[in-house]
């Protein structure tokens, strides 16, 4: 009988370098990427989710990109059975299938196997949409009503993203669905069958102050490459509407707050309100690595491997399974994921570059006003009031993280 086909899941946070890292692996090691990015999934959310080029896709094949619209978003569920369906393709031509990807839930779904919680009944869908709609987009408020719900209600509501608006409701579904029939959800469905033998990595940086800076950077050159653009192509195309879980998505989510406030008059365009959307995007993202990193550093699945040692995450592969699952339970790997905390004193003292836009504000700020002059014809259709109620309540006028 032939050995499992092994497969690499690769995680970490934005910035660190793991597709760079897992697209060095696969041209190496004859594999393919399936990624697991819940928003590279959508067709024309380029610049925002940082989608592989056509330069490395032509490189290395890449699975699960560009498959989806927005306008119809797809749950974890059915990523992991897109994903199963991915590798075991690419496993069956004789390549390695490297899945790679910064969203924590799909990464540990695949490993774990997904929660086994049936479709959410008429009457709980409603009942949950109810109880969240006098919320509004306030996420602070709605997260923690769900959560006082229950001790049950509370666990799931901590493992959420901030503004993962579609989960909360998820899990007040879950919680309302078993109150109706006295059952508790607990069992896992697998994803992956006995014929793939797992290894999974966390990229961990070797720097938390320089990985932070990386992050501010990567944010600046997004919108340099035009994220405000793409974000009222998209408005206007229809294809990102305020119900969307694309929408909330970091990058998207303040685009969208800023040519919001802007187009109606809660922000001007001068250079300070472009400057407080610039530090919200950037303050996001790094806060997102933060949960990133404190999400892995409780799971035991997953090796951690330095930023930038291709050697370190090549030989995860060429362990056998007993030599790999000792290394998992060594002290060595145990001391690696306290390191993920980073150092909170440390971390205190982090203070921000200037924004990109700073040395060059006329170039940033005409790149905002044609943003805004195309965004304001999705208005002009009745679809630009994303949050127009919210952003007023928010001081500033501006939304942030």
């Amino acid at each position: 009988m032939a050995p499992p086909a092994r497969v690499l899941v690769v995680a970490g946070p934005t910035a660190v370098g793991k597709s760079g890292a897992a697209l060095r692996l696969c041209e190496a090691r004859n594999g393919e990427v399936v990624s697991a990015d819940s928003v590279q999934l959508y067709r024309g959310l380029d610049v925002g989710s940082n989608k592989p080029s056509a330069a490395e896709r032509a490189r290395v094949r890449h699975h699960l990109v560009d498959v989806a619209d927005a306008a119809a978003p797809w749950s974890a569920g059915a990523w992991c059975e897109a994903a199963a369906a991915a590798i075991t393709d690419v496993a069956r031509r004789g390549r390695l299938p490297v899945v790679v990807g910064g969203t924590m839930m799909y990464a540990q779904w695949l490993v774990r196997g997904a929660p086994d919680a049936p479709r959410a009944s008429a009457e709980a869908a409603e009942a949950a949409r109810s109880f969240l709609e006098p919320h509004g987009d306030d996420w602070d408020r709605a997260a923690a009503a769900v959560s006082e719900r229950s001790p049950a209600c509370a666990a799931r509501v901590a493992k959420l993203s901030s503004n993962d608006f579609y989960r909360l409701s998820r899990a007040l579904e879950i919680e309302l669905d078993e109150e109706a029939s006295g059952k508790i959800e607990g069992a896992r469905r697998p994803i992956l069958g006995s014929g793939f033998d797992v290894r999974c990595a966390f990229i961990a940086p070797t720097d938390r102050k320089a990985l932070y800076h990386a992050i501010d950077a990567r944010c600046d050159v997004m919108l340099a490459r035009g994220l405000l653009a793409e974000t009222a192509e998209l408005r206007c195309a229809g294809r990102l509407p305020a119900s969307s879980t694309a929408a909330r998505a970091i990058g998207y989510r303040q685009a969208l707050d800023y040519l919001e406030a802007r187009s109606h008059g809660a922000a001007d365009g001068s250079l300070e309100p472009y400057l407080a959307f610039s530090r919200q995007f950037r303050t996001a993202s790094r806060n997102y690595a933060a949960e990133q990193l404190k999400w892995f550093k409780r799971d035991a699945t997953f090796a951690v491997v330095p930023a930038g040692d291709d050697a370190a995450l090549a030989h995860l592969l060429d362990l056998d399974r007993g030599a790999y699952d000792a290394l998992l339970g060594s002290d060595a790997q145990a001391e690696a994921r306290r390191g993920l905390g980073g150092d909170p004193k440390v971390m205190k003292t982090f203070a921000s570059k200037a924004c990109a836009a700073e040395a060059d504000p006329g170039a940033a700020l005409a790149r905002a006003d044609a943003a805004l002059a195309r965004f304001s014809e999705a208005a002009e259709a009745g679809g630009g009031n994303v949050r127009l109620a919210e952003l007023r309540r928010r001081e500033g006028g501006v939304s942030g993280d």
